[in-house]
């Protein structure tokens, strides 16, 4: 996406591409690890930033 783009319409767009390419027959991959990651555990680590307690 352009940096000044319309959002929205940037969305709708690939909604309709995607949705097209599902009627396809294509396989839609979504966010996250490809399927074809087969140990997730390899990818997830601790050292992330944490939020802060809110007490």
């Amino acid at each position: 996406m352009k940096a000044k783009a319309d959002v929205l319409a940037f969305l709708l767009e690939l909604n309709h591409v995607l949705a097209a390419a599902e009627k396809a027959g294509t396989t839609i991959v979504g966010p996250g690890l490809p399927p074809c990651v087969k140990e997730a555990a390899d990818f997830i680590t601790t050292d992330c930033v944490q939020p802060p307690v809110l007490e």
